[in-house]
């Protein structure tokens, strides 16, 4: 049986979802919390429920701020001010789920909303970060190689492998910089101005959420990189291009 050539470049994404689903509900994540057992329990024992690898104490940002947290946040329904912490942390700046406006912009917490499985929520969201960067990436490299499914399958572990990825754990910063320019990319070369519109939503939600991560150590970088990759692609497919800027050009401002 002869797949549909469109929908061959559909399958890699969709296992990437079928993936994080999976994950997330079998709980498995790769959270060093374990660390705790050793500290509390004054045992070398390994718990059962770990499968693989060993916690390291060098992630302390992650088992000892951000998941005491996130626990923290779903044991009391996602309070913007999380009075568990000090006399009270406003969290609607940072990387944690709260109820508030700003939560449409952050889908890898949407579980948190609809479930009090802190076990779940917490899995689905370590994956689907991950989950998000290879999508983006994927997307991106397909657009840039006129469809290479090899290059862009590659290139999208690639980015997960980076040490800015792998150290940093800035998966959602190269993913919604990654939708953003793939966005940019398909307004200017789109002939058809509802499709254009319809790129352009897409683009101001990745500018707002890219937005959103409030670190600029890293996001003034990235966009730097963003803007290089896109000034290469207008100079080498301006003739195309040029031929759609009277719907391009307004739908991209307006966004900005």
């Amino acid at each position: 049986m002869k797949i549909n050539k469109s929908f061959r470049l559909w399958i890699y994404p969709i296992i990437i979802v079928i993936s994080v689903l999976l994950l997330s509900v079998l709980e498995i994540n790769g959270s060093s919390v374990e660390i705790f057992r050793g500290r509390i329990l004054y045992t070398a024992t390994r718990d059962k429920d770990s499968l693989f690898g060993r916690p390291r104490a060098i992630r302390s940002d992650q088992y000892m701020v951000t998941l005491p947290m996130f626990v923290s946040e779903d044991i009391n329904n996602e309070p913007t001010v999380n009075y568990d912490m000090g006399e009270g942390v406003n969290v609607i700046t940072q990387n944690i789920p709260s109820r508030n406006i700003f939560s449409i912009f952050r889908l890898v917490h949407c579980p948190f909303f609809f479930t009090n499985d802190s076990g779940f929520s917490y899995s689905f969201f370590w994956w689907a970060e991950i989950g998000l960067l290879l999508i983006s990436t994927y997307l991106l490299l397909l657009e840039l190689t006129n469809k290479n499914l090899l290059i862009s399958i590659g290139g999208s572990l690639l980015f997960v492998m980076t040490p800015f990825t792998q150290w940093w754990n800035q998966t959602n910063m190269i993913a919604w910089i990654s939708f953003g320019l793939l966005f940019v990319l398909k307004i200017l070369k789109e002939d058809m101005p509802l499709r254009a519109i319809l790129y352009g939503i897409g683009l101001v939600y990745s500018i707002v959420t890219f937005t959103l991560f409030l670190y600029p150590a890293f996001q003034i970088p990235v966009t730097y990189v963003a803007a290089a990759v896109a000034i290469g692609v207008v100079l080498n497919d301006w003739k195309d291009i040029k031929k759609n800027l009277k719907t391009s050009i307004p739908v991209i401002t307006i966004s900005f």
